[in-house]
């Protein structure tokens, strides 16, 4: 009986295809990078089609494959070697500026869908570079009156912690062709929200909760200098305009600090993009 594995011997690997549909050699330089996990739990996923015919048998007598499509999450550290490929593959248009280290800002985009990627063929064997990662003296955040160029002039030294997200609510479709494979994956609405706890300092932030007062946001990440100009490598998460969902402020306990629960949601702006990922990363992906 063979040993059973682990999945420290697993490997991902991102390549960028020049043409949609085509899988590029990972064994080839320059055109995708093997990018270290912390989990992943991508799935392939199919309905199969089960004949329920009348035989005489209180059972299903055939099944048949349908559609197919993969999908899931995958959870890695932030390190700017990495997180450019990422953009590329996501739901924005990218635009790079730079010579080294060059700096990726993604902006989303209104795309209606993309194609899938095929499958690639053959064995092969991962390499690796060295881990760059973002300490805790490295992260900022700062808040401002919404508007397509905020100053963000003092960072707020009262959040503990920060989580972003943004669901494009993606979707495998399938049409009448001869495959199984996924015809092309449709984008809905871009979803994007955040929450945080913060020191409960200031009512400010509470009086513009109550009174709808849309603000902008920054949570920025540096490394190797600072201002982001002097940075070798960088992270930022830019809204330009949002409004909060709920600031919630409540006396837990006698000696527990006074908090404030926030939530938030991303709006669109005029003249502007909602907002903006951009990574300060040494890779040149051209």
């Amino acid at each position: 009986m063979p040993n059973a594995d682990i999945a420290g011997n697993g490997a991902v690997w991102v390549g960028l295809e020049t043409t949609y549909g085509t899988p590029v050699d990972p064994s080839a330089s320059g055109v995708g990078v093997w990018v270290p996990i912390i989990s992943e739990n991508l799935a392939y996923t199919e309905a199969k089609y089960y004949s329920p015919q009348i035989r005489q048998s209180a059972i299903v007598s055939d099944a048949k494959q349908s559609y197919y499509h993969v999908e899931g999450d995958i959870v890695l550290e932030v390190d700017a070697n990495y997180m450019p490929y990422f953009l590329f593959a996501s739901r924005h248009t990218i635009a790079k500026t730079g010579a080294g280290p060059y700096v990726y800002s993604a902006s989303p985009t209104n795309i209606g869908s993309t194609y899938p990627e095929a499958d690639t063929a053959g064995a092969v064997t991962p390499s690796w570079i060295a881990a760059s990662l973002f300490g805790a003296d490295a992260h900022s955040v700062y808040v401002d009156a919404a508007g397509t160029a905020p100053s963000f002039a003092s960072s707020d030294t009262t959040f503990n912690g920060f989580t972003w997200r943004a669901n494009y609510n993606g979707a495998a479709q399938n049409r009448i062709l001869p495959t199984r494979s996924a015809t092309y994956i449709s984008y809905g609405e871009i979803d994007s929200t955040y929450e945080t706890e913060l020191d409960f300092t200031s009512k400010t932030e509470y009086n513009n909760m109550k009174s709808n007062t849309f603000r902008s946001l920054k949570l920025e990440s540096l490394k190797g200098g600072t201002p982001f100009a002097s940075a070798t490598e960088a992270m930022q998460i830019i809204s330009y305009r949002s409004n909060y969902d709920s600031y919630v402020v409540g006396l837990s306990g006698i000696g527990d600090l006074l908090m404030a629960r926030v939530t938030g949601r991303l709006l669109g702006i005029t003249g502007g993009v909602p907002f903006k990922l951009v990574c300060k990363s040494p890779v040149n992906i051209t």
